[in-house]
């Protein structure tokens, strides 16, 4: 029973205040981190700056994880006022608090908050890190250090607990900034989810004429309030050698999240291999959700696509092409032996001045997100970095659609009055009326000739 030093060295220029957190898995891999916050802000510019290590108990094993590239930066502006790891997904987080905060200064919101690794620990330890910056509707002078100054914070606590399960983490912190003085929380609904795709697991697409695939939708499910996603599509199971690369991408019906394989990006008999994720939120936070389970789309057997030099050729849009979509146009093209990255350029003229696009990308496709002009030629040309320039390729984008008048007005339906025949009075006297005229005249003579014998009498 002893007590033994875990750390094989003090980094230069951060002995003073620290903190520590165990690895979410701790009980497994051994191992916990420390967040050096040193001793005084100022004076650590010429230092190596506070930083976060991860070490191995019980034995030497020192790890510095903090630098620029991995967003738990090693310089003289940040302090680390909290540390944690979710033991539910495996995420680990960073409180930090700018050095300008403590001198009484307000900062842009990206340079505080914590950072949050993307998929747990698994990928530390660097350069494999990948994080996110929680900072959306964060005060620009919101501190978490106790003990506000122009020079050091006091020693501290751990400013930071981590509670949660399932898949929604809450942050519970202080903001300790003067009339801000108050518990803040971020709930993290991004840590275990991922897109479900549909189809899933492994797909067929169908494969032109020339080779190469038709049109291929991929869809997935919506997860949460996202709003933006990174999708991939690679010619190896590992992701190791992209050819689409889409970042923070919005989809057209954010109910029914979609992305498109053009024409011609993959091609007939091989294997592609895509992934989706969350990049962004409703609330315009840049947060990511681990990528979803790999999708394997196998194109048919089909035509080999003829290769009449041995510079790269266009496969998609081929040359020539007339019929082209204005908007989400892939461009692929064949391989150059030896080549890993090519420089792309679309023009509106054949001498590719008036250039749309001009990139360099690794792998044989390009998606282009912009949107071009009915009816109109463009032209592009790719050049393998290091090798020849190919011919430059010409298409044609396809006629806007006819346009349609509004629908004639139908005549109206006209009803015929109705028509009552209404015989004509007769002017003729009816024989019945002579009747009773010559009836009523015989008993008039009748009561005469009964007055004049009664006077007789």
């Amino acid at each position: 029973m002893t007590w033994v030093r875990n750390l094989g060295v003090t980094p230069a220029g951060t002995v003073g205040n620290a903190i520590v957190a165990m690895d979410a898995d701790f009980a497994n891999n051994k191992y916990y981190y420390t967040a050096w916050t040193g001793t005084n802000i100022a004076p650590l510019a010429g230092a190596l700056g506070p930083q976060i290590s991860r070490t191995k108990a019980p034995g030497m094993t020192y790890e510095a994880l903090g630098d620029v590239a991995t967003g738990f930066p090693q310089v003289a502006d940040v302090v680390y006022a909290g540390i944690a790891a979710s033991t539910v997904s495996g995420n680990f987080y960073a409180l930090r608090t700018p050095s300008n905060v403590i001198a009484g200064a307000g900062v842009a919101a990206n340079d505080q908050g914590a950072r949050r690794t993307i998929q747990g620990t698994n990928l530390l330890p660097k350069p494999g890190i990948q994080t996110d910056q929680l900072n959306v509707n964060l005060a620009t002078t919101a501190d978490f250090l106790w003990g506000v100054g122009s020079g050091a914070p006091v020693v501290a606590p751990n400013n930071l607990v981590v509670t949660g399960k399932g898949n929604e983490i809450a942050l519970w912190t202080i903001n300790t900034a003067a009339a801000q003085n108050r518990p803040v929380a971020f709930i993290d609904t991004m840590v275990t989810a991922k897109a479900v795709t549909t189809p899933a697991g492994k797909a067929t697409a169908d494969v032109a004429f020339n080779g190469f695939n038709v049109a291929y939708p991929v869809k997935w499910g919506v997860l949460g309030a996202s709003a933006g996603y990174d999708s991939q599509l690679a010619l190896t199971s590992d992701f190791a050698d992209v050819i689409i690369n889409n970042v923070n991408v919005a989809p057209i019906n954010v109910t029914d999240p979609t992305i498109v394989v053009a024409n011609g990006v993959m091609m007939a008999g091989s294997t592609y291999y895509f992934r989706v994720r969350v990049a962004s939120v409703e609330t315009t936070q840049v947060i990511h959700s681990p990528w979803s389970d790999t999708l394997a789309i196998t194109v048919k057997a089909g035509a080999p696509v003829q290769q009449t030099s041995t510079g790269v050729q266009a496969a998609s849009p081929a040359a020539g092409s007339n019929t082209v979509n204005i908007t989400g146009v892939g461009f692929a093209w064949t391989a150059i032996q030896g080549a890993t990255e090519y420089k792309f350029v679309l023009a509106s003229d054949a001498t590719m001045t008036k250039t749309l696009v001009s990139t360099t990308v690794k792998g044989t496709g390009y998606m282009y997100d912009g949107k071009l002009t009915n009816d109109t030629a463009y032209f592009w040309q790719v050049t393998p970095v290091g090798g020849d320039a190919s011919a430059v390729f010409s298409f044609t984008t396809k006629s806007a659609p006819a346009a349609t008048g509004p629908a004639a007005t139908p005549a109206p339906i006209v009803i015929p009055a109705p028509v009552v025949n209404i015989p004509a009075a007769s002017t003729a006297t009816p024989v019945w009326v002579w009747a009773v005229i010559g009836v009523g005249a015989v008993l008039v003579i009748v009561t005469l000739v009964l007055i004049f014998r009664t006077r007789r009498v």
